[in-house]
C-alpha cells in the first residue's frame, strides 16, 4: 500500500522534480520515498511496506534488464499463485517475495491483460522505455484513487492524490462547482471520471490507460459488473467458500493485521471466518460511551462467542472537532457524504498508534449483496407492478412493512417510484435552497446517481455498486491511508462479487431486508443470532447537534463559502433553523454535507 505519482510524455530536453509531489504523499508511504528521472517519464513513489519488508522491493522497481519500471499502489492478494504460474512456466526469475515484482512481471508476460487475473486492489503505472510507452491502470471497483491531467506540453500528470498531482503540474486546477453541486444534491461523490477540480480527472474503475511519447491516450474498460441472469440462484456453499478464501488471501501480511468490528451482520461474518484463519488478529470497535446507537456490547459478544482478542476505542463525538474535519477534508481531496467518516479517522489513527497496519473490514457488503432494504425493495415491487403481478407486489410489501414499518415502506415506496416526487422531497430537505447564485448557475453534471421511477430493481442495485459503493470506497481509502494503514475488504473479491451479480434484486431482498444469501451464510458460521437477527444500523454520529454547535453555524454563515456567493446566507439559516425546531436526520445530513463543502472549498483555496 503506498502512494504513486508521475508525469510521461515529458518534452525529451526538460528536467522534471518530483519532489514536493512525494512530500505531499509520505502519509501513504512512511516507510521509504524515491523517484526515477527517465527522460521521457518520471516516476515517484512512497512506500507503506506490508509484503517483503526488504527494500529490494522499494519502487520504483525495474526490470533486470532495465527496460520496464513500475510504480505501484495496492496489494495484489493472489500474488503467490500468480507467481508459482510464472515460474513454472519458466517465464521469470523471482528475486524477492513481494507482489511487486510479481506485478510487474505479470504485466511483461501477459500484456495489459494481465490486470484480469488479480485478485486485489491498485492503482499503478507501467513504463516501456524502448516503446515509450506507459500503461494505467485501476481495479476493477476502485478501491485504490487515481487521478490525472492534461499538462499544457500534452504530458500526462498522474497521482493518488490531487495535492500530489497538483504539486506536479503546470496545468490550474479550480474547485469544481458543477460537482460540489452534484454531491450537495445528491450526497455522492465519485461518479463518471469528473472530480471536485476542474481539470482533474479520475481514471474510471476497471480500465486501463495507455499513453504514448506524443501524450495520445487509449482507454479500455477491461472489467464492468455482469448483468444479472432471470432465475438465477446461487447455493449458500459456494458463497461461503468463496468468502472464506478471500480472508483467507487478504490475511497475507508481513505486518500485523487487525479487523474492524461493529458488532453487525458484516464484520462479525469477516471476524468468524478470521478467526478459523489465524489466533494473532485483533478486533477493534469504535464506542461511543452513553450512547444508544454505541456498538460496544454488540461487538464484544461476538468477540467473544469467536473467541478472539478485542478492543473498544473510545470517540468522543458529543461535539464536532472542526479542526479534526478540516483535516479530514484535506485527507480527501474533497468533501465527503458521510459523517462517520470523522470517526474512522480516530479509529484509523488508533489502529496505526498500536502497531497495527493492516485492517480487514466489511465494507462492500451491502452494495454487493443487497443490503439497502429501504432502497431496492420499492423497485422490485414496481418490477411486479409494470409486469402485473399483482401477488407479487403485495407479497413483496407485505414482507417490506414487516421488516421496517408500515409507515416507512409506504413512505419509501411513494417517494421512490412517483414521477419527480424524489427531486421534490430532496428540494424540500432545503439544501438547494442554501446554494448561493454561484452554485445556482453552475450546471448540475448527469450523475446517474438520481433516484428515477422507471428504475428496475436491478438498475437500482447497479447503481449502489456503480457509484454509492465508489464514493464509500473513496473516504475508507484516504482515512486509513492518513494514518498510513491498508484496509482490505474481504467482500470485493472479484469472484464473489461477479457470482453475486448475476442474482436479480428481488433474489436479494427476500423478507423485505436484503443480504438474504449472505444470512444463510451467517447461519451456518456465527455461534450467536445477535447480528443476524438484529436490526441494520450504521454508525450513527449526532449530527443535528452538531449543527446546532454555534462554531458549525458561524463556519456556514460566515465562512467562504457564504463570502464567495457558493452559499446563500438566507438559505443556511433557514435550513438551520429547521434543524433546530425538529429532530429531522436528513435536514441535519444536509447541513453536514454543507459545511463538509465549505472546509473543503477553504482547503482548496489556501
Amino acid at each position: 500500500m503506498c502512494g504513486i505519482v508521475g508525469r510521461v510524455a515529458l518534452q525529451p530536453q526538460r528536467d522534471f522534480e518530483l519532489s514536493a509531489a512525494i512530500a505531499a504523499l509520505a502519509h501513504r508511504g512512511p516507510d521509504a520515498q524515491a523517484s526515477v528521472d527517465l527522460g521521457w517519464a518520471v516516476l515517484g513513489h512512497t512506500r507503506l511496506a506490508i509484503l517483503d519488508l526488504d527494500p529490494r522491493s522499494d519502487q520504483p522497481y525495474s526490470s533486470p534488464d532495465g527496460r520496464w519500471v513500475l510504480v505501484y499502489n495496492g496489494e495484489v492478494y493472489n500474488y503467490l499463485e500468480l507467481r508459482d504460474e510464472l515460474e513454472r512456466s519458466g517465464a521469470w526469475r523471482f528475486t524477492t517475495t513481494s507482489d511487486t515484482e510479481v506485478v510487474l512481471a505479470s504485466l511483461v508476460t501477459w500484456g495489459p491483460d494481465a490486470v484480469k487475473r488479480f485478485n486485489g486492489m491498485w492503482a499503478l503505472c507501467l513504463v516501456d522505455i524502448i516503446t515509450k510507452t506507459a500503461l494505467l491502470s485501476r481495479d476493477r471497483f476502485g478501491v485504490k484513487p487515481l487521478f490525472h491531467q492534461v499538462q499544457p506540453d500534452g504530458s500526462i500528470v498522474f497521482a493518488s492524490r490531487v495535492n500530489a498531482l497538483l504539486a506536479a503540474s503546470d496545468a490550474p486546477a479550480r474547485p469544481s462547482l458543477e460537482h460540489l453541486r452534484g454531491f450537495l444534491t445528491l450526497g455522492v461523490t465519485d461518479w463518471g471520471t469528473s472530480t471536485f477540480y476542474d481539470g482533474v480527472s479520475e481514471l474510471a474503475p476497471g480500465t486501463n490507460m495507455t499513453v504514448d511519447s506524443a501524450g495520445n491516450r487509449a482507454i479500455t474498460r477491461y472489467y464492468r459488473f455482469p448483468d444479472p441472469d432471470p432465475g438465477q440462484t446461487v447455493s449458500t456453499e459456494e458463497i461461503e467458500s468463496l468468502l472464506t478464501d478471500s480472508v483467507r488471501l487478504r490475511l497475507r501480511s508481513d505486518v500485523p493485521v487487525a479487523i474492524t468490528l461493529s458488532g453487525g451482520l458484516d464484520s462479525s461474518l469477516i471476524a468468524a471466518l478470521v478467526a478459523r484463519e489465524r489466533s494473532d488478529v485483533l478486533a477493534v470497535t469504535a464506542v461511543i460511551t452513553g450512547h444508544r446507537d454505541d456498538e460496544g456490547d454488540a461487538a464484544s459478544r461476538v468477540a467473544a462467542a469467536l473467541g478472539i482478542e478485542w478492543t473498544p476505542i473510545e470517540i468522543d463525538v458529543d461535539r464536532l472537532d472542526l479542526t479534526q474535519l478540516a483535516r479530514v477534508c484535506e485527507s480527501l481531496d474533497g468533501p465527503t457524504q458521510s459523517p462517520a467518516a470523522v470517526a474512522m479517522d480516530s479509529v484509523m489513527q488508533s489502529i496505526r498508534k498500536r502497531g497495527y497496519l493492516v485492517a480487514l473490514e466489511g465494507q462492500g457488503a451491502d452494495e454487493v449483496f443487497g443490503g439497502y432494504g429501504t432502497m431496492l425493495t420499492p423497485y422490485v415491487i414496481g418490477d411486479h407492478l409494470r409486469r402485473f403481478d399483482l401477488v407479487g407486489a403485495a407479497s413483496t410489501a407485505h414482507l417490506f412493512a414487516s421488516s421496517f414499518g408500515t409507515t416507512t415502506a409506504v413512505r419509501s415506496t411513494i417517494r421512490s417510484l412517483t414521477p419527480g416526487l424524489h427531486s421534490l422531497y430532496l428540494r424540500q430537505i432545503g439544501v438547494v435552497k442554501a446554494f448561493g447564485p454561484k452554485l445556482t448557475e453552475a450546471s448540475s453534471p448527469a450523475t446517474g446517481a438520481e433516484r428515477r421511477p422507471r428504475m428496475s430493481g436491478n438498475e437500482a442495485l447497479l447503481q449502489q455498486r456503480d457509484v454509492v459503493l465508489r464514493s464509500l470506497l473513496a473516504y475508507g481509502d484516504r482515512m486509513s491511508m492518513a494514518h498510513a494503514v491498508e484496509a482490505r475488504q474481504p467482500f470485493l473479491d472479484y469472484r464473489l462479487v461477479d457470482l453475486i451479480s448475476r442474482l436479480s434484486a428481488a433474489e436479494m431482498v427476500k423478507g423485505g431486508q436484503g443480504k438474504a444469501q449472505l444470512r444463510q451464510v451467517a447461519d451456518r458460521l456465527l455461534p450467536i443470532r445477535d447480528p443476524i437477527d438484529g436490526p441494520k444500523r450504521g454508525f450513527v454520529m449526532p449530527v443535528r447537534a452538531w449543527m446546532q454547535q454555534p462554531e458549525a453555524q458561524s463556519a456556514l454563515l460566515d465562512g467562504y463559502a457564504a463570502s464567495q456567493g457558493i452559499y446563500s446566507r438566507a438559505g443556511v439559516q433557514s435550513l438551520l433553523a429547521r434543524n433546530a425546531a425538529r429532530d429531522s436526520p436528513l435536514i441535519a445530513l444536509a447541513l453536514f454535507r454543507l459545511l463538509m463543502g465549505e472546509y473543503w472549498l477553504r482547503s482548496a483555496a489556501s
